[in-house]
């Protein structure tokens, strides 16, 4: 006769089976099995607090590895804790947008990319990924390349430790550097000597005191503000004062203005008269020259004794007379066009 199955035990291997399938749908749906990844280490001397085994480690905002250890060294020689960090940097979870040098970055070992990506700047810090539960992560940063490397236990050529894995240089976290000020700024003050600093203040609040009771500085306000009243009604006398001399100034100016205008008009008139003038000049002194000449010949005829003589001379003397007259007025005019309307003594106006 067969024995009866046991359902009990049917039940346990059914629920093992599909604990095991859950278990691989996860693991292997994560594609870390397949994933290119390589081991890095980090050395941070600042305290580590907040972090955990599974934090994420983040490179411009994209998770890109998971710690994987944390441990405690103290290194005897430099008198320093040091405090690995081990992590697995996924590389295929970085791309190039040129699909050239992205096939090219799929076909480069993984510590290769890693050795290029200090080369070009990539440093590790502590972050903050969590304001609520104060938990840190580990960010990748990248820096100008010729940032100082500094390299606690791997070769700085290759970046290898001992047992293979590559180590990423560390920079100070924000923290430790708002941490850093605050713990100067203390040491500061405590330098200080508070003694001597309450004893300065208080004789500031002394003085500051007796002042503001000073009988004399109340006097001082008083007479303070009776002198700004006075000033007040200075400077609206003065004010009323102004208009009536600015208003004053500026009829001054159109007179003066307008005297300017009619001197310009005048002196075109000079100068139009002055051209009409010239030409009757030149013929005076013409005519002069012809009459000296009738005259010469006339003296061969008419006796120097005789009446007609002694006529014809004064004529021609008043003639010369008038012609230097007019040729001294048209040398006035040229040189001072002004000089009809306000005369030889008024041409400087």
């Amino acid at each position: 006769m067969s024995q009866k199955a046991n359902p009990t035990l049917i039940g346990a291997f059914v629920v093992g089976a599909v604990v095991l399938a859950i278990a691989a749908v996860a693991v292997f749906g994560s594609g870390r099995f397949f994933a290119r990844s390589e081991p890095i280490v980090v050395y941070f001397e600042e305290s580590v607090a907040g972090l955990s085994v599974g934090a994420p480690v983040v490179f411009s905002g994209v998770t890109v590895g998971n710690v994987k250890r944390i441990e405690l060294r103290y290194d005897v020689a430099a008198d320093r804790v040091l405090i690995p960090v081990d992590f697995d940097f996924f590389i295929d979870r970085l791309g190039v947008a040129d699909p050239v040098a992205h096939e090219s970055l799929q076909t480069l070992p993984p510590r290769r990319i890693v050795e290029g990506l200090v080369e070009r700047g990539m440093r590790a810090q502590l972050g903050l990924g969590s304001l609520i539960t104060g938990s840190l992560v580990v960010n990748l940063v990248m820096l100008p390349p010729d940032s100082p490397r500094r390299l606690v236990a791997a070769d700085p050529a290759t970046l290898e430790l001992p047992d293979g894995r590559k180590e990423v240089p560390v920079i100070p976290s924000q923290m430790q550097e708002v941490r850093q000020a605050f713990e100067k700024v203390v040491r500061n003050f405590a330098d200080l000597d508070t003694d001597a600093l309450v004893v300065a203040v208080k004789d500031s609040l002394d003085g500051v005191r007796a002042l503001v009771t000073d009988p004399e500085l109340a006097e001082a306000i008083t007479n303070a503000n009776t002198m700004l009243a006075e000033m007040r009604t200075v400077v609206a006398q003065v004010a009323g004062h102004i208009d009536p001399m600015g208003q004053g100034a500026t009829d001054a100016l159109r007179s003066v203005q307008a005297a300017a205008d009619e001197g310009r008009l005048a002196a075109q008139d000079a100068r139009q008269m002055l051209a009409a003038v010239k030409p009757v000049i030149s013929g005076a002194e013409t005519a002069i020259a012809r009459a000296t000449q009738v005259l010469e010949t006339a003296d061969e005829v008419i006796h120097p004794g005789s009446l007609l003589y002694f006529q014809l001379s004064d004529a021609l003397r008043e003639a010369g007379s008038a012609a230097r007259a007019l040729r001294v007025l048209a040398d006035t005019l040229e040189q001072n066009p002004g000089a009809l309307i306000w005369g030889r003594s008024g041409g400087g106006r």
